[in-house]
């Protein structure tokens, strides 16, 4: 199976997500799976150069990101994300992280019809640390992600009944 692992970060990143993704992949390989993964181009810090990579078997691209919130969420540029989402051949695509600029995937693969998965990786802020506005934005990205993910086939009034 081909699968697409969508993240904010991966390798060489260090932190709970990027070893997560790291060592999921490995085993996904030894399955007989082939691991394409589609990441920032950005450390936390600096810009990484080089654009693609193998990393023991896992083919790593990195989309351009035009900035970023804090230290956790890149903004990728979205031409070149819709290319990869939309040019690549893969079975599954695996979103890391939610309310995230990437999870514009999900409705990008849906598209397509191919198969998401979405792992949240501790999915609930404090409304303290996000404020007003940005509370309405998840309200709003939660009701469409699930929609998407459960009701790919209705629309929206069918959901609302």
């Amino acid at each position: 199976m081909k699968i697409v692992k969508l993240t904010s970060f991966f390798h060489p990143v260090k932190g709970g997500m990027e070893n997560h993704l790291y060592y999921e992949g490995l085993e996904l390989l030894k399955l007989g799976h082939s691991v394409t993964v589609l990441t920032s181009d950005f450390t936390r810090s600096e810009r990484i150069k080089e654009k693609r990579a193998n990393v023991d078997g896992m083919e790593v691209r990195r989309i351009l990101t035009w900035f970023r919130f804090g230290n956790f969420t890149p903004i990728f540029h979205i031409l070149r994300f819709a290319k990869e989402i939309f040019g690549l051949d893969y079975d599954i695509l695996h979103i890391h992280s939610y309310r995230q600029f990437h999870n514009l995937g999900v409705f990008m693969a849906k598209l397509r019809g191919k198969k998401v998965i979405l792992s949240t990786h501790w999915p609930e802020y404090p409304k303290e640390i996000r404020g007003s506005f940005l509370h309405l934005m998840n309200w709003s990205s939660n009701f469409e992600i699930c929609r998407c993910l459960s009701c790919p086939n209705r629309s929206r009034k069918a959901v609302a009944d």
